[in-house]
């Protein structure tokens, strides 16, 4: 009904593997020729067609164009619908005016207002490490449904183990979406609970510290995240 079309398969390999490619294309053009350049890349997360408050259309057809339908009376399907082009205009815009060669823009709360950050995603989402155990947190099978357990796996480099700890709002996002932050679920903050990714609130719940080369709950700092 909201028209979404195609495999999830086929969805996971776009946001996982087709997207992330070509923005590494991009960002190493505009290097070699000195442009700017701004990563889109996860300004959609969360606001893909079928949620909440979609930024992009699905399959649209246009009833209005005369005449029998035809390959015109598709073709805004699956582009940026208003709010979309508005959230490009307004990173654009947040590019611009900062005087920055390179950026990033993001929906980072779900707020419907893209921050600019002044770096570029890559380099900031690294994996999370057990230096005891070498092992790293890990999104099995990079699913990030809401509720998803966060483990621990040996390291590879995958995007299912790199996360962006962002000090200014102590959450821990992973790199498979911009969506989905490290969450203690019903903030019960016992010994031993298993943490997922959830959809990022901003809560108290999602909030970590940095402390002594470890990382804690904002609001139980006598825990440390560990992997089993």
């Amino acid at each position: 009904a909201c028209g979404g079309l195609g495999y999830d398969s086929d969805t996971v390999w776009g946001r996982n593997t087709a997207v992330p490619a070509f923005q590494v294309g991009m960002r190493k053009a505009a290097a070699a020729t000195g442009a700017a350049y701004l990563d889109n890349s996860r300004l959609f997360h969360g606001r893909e067609v079928c949620t909440e408050n979609p930024w992009a259309r699905g399959l649209f057809i246009d009833v209005t164009k005369p005449g029998l339908p035809d390959e015109n009376s598709v073709r805004q399907s699956f582009h940026p619908n208003a709010a979309g082009h508005r959230a490009f205009a307004s990173c654009l815009t947040q590019l611009y005016d900062s005087g920055l060669r390179e950026a990033s823009c993001a929906d980072p709360a779900s707020t419907g207002n893209p921050v600019l950050t002044g770096a570029a995603f890559d380099d900031l989402f690294v994996p999370l490490k057990n230096e005891a155990t070498g092992s790293c947190a890990d999104l099995p099978a990079s699913v990030t449904r809401n509720g998803t357990a966060i483990g621990g796996w040996d390291c590879h480099g995958g995007r299912n183990q790199n996360w962006w700890y962002d000090a200014g709002t102590q959450t821990a996002r992973t790199a498979l979406s911009h969506d989905r932050c490290m969450d203690v679920p019903g903030a019960k903050y016992d010994a031993g609970a298993t943490l997922v990714v959830w959809d990022c609130s901003g809560a108290a719940n999602q909030k970590f510290v940095r402390q002594a080369g470890t990382l804690r709950p904002a609001a139980a700092t006598h825990l440390c995240l560990t992997l089993a």
